[in-house]
């Protein structure tokens, strides 16, 4: 059967599926230090903010939500969806957990995934 259509000139049209592309973890830029050290303790709240993002696949494409989570009590404090990886979507999150939670005087936060640090010293 498979013969005679592609004489006849037809063949399906397939959809490959997607699949996002991740971090590049073999690069050659420098990397920030790991300040964690594998210990996901923290001895109260807001005192340490874990960030992840998450692939959801809907209808064929592919939507992130962004998650701050308190290591303390592994509340999320603050989260935001986004059709796209970019940062205004974490930072959306990142402003609902400071209006949740309240601003700190300071804060520090390393970005590993895109190798950048951003800090503020009482922007609020």
């Amino acid at each position: 059967m498979l013969s005679t259509d592609r004489s006849a000139g037809l063949k399906a049209n397939r959809k490959r599926s997607f699949r996002p592309v991740t971090t590049d973890s073999k690069h050659k830029l420098p990397v920030a230090p790991n300040l964690l050290d594998q210990v996901f303790k923290s001895d109260g709240l807001n005192r340490i903010w874990l960030s992840d993002i998450t692939y959801i696949p809907i209808n064929g494409k592919w939507i992130y939500l962004f998650a701050i989570k308190d290591l303390f009590n592994r509340e999320i404090v603050g989260w935001e969806l986004g059709s796209t990886l970019e940062t205004t979507h974490f930072l959306k999150g990142f402003e609902k957990a400071l209006s949740r939670r309240g601003y700190p005087k300071s804060y520090f936060i390393p970005i590993e995934e895109f190798n950048m640090q951003a800090r503020t010293l009482e922007k609020y």
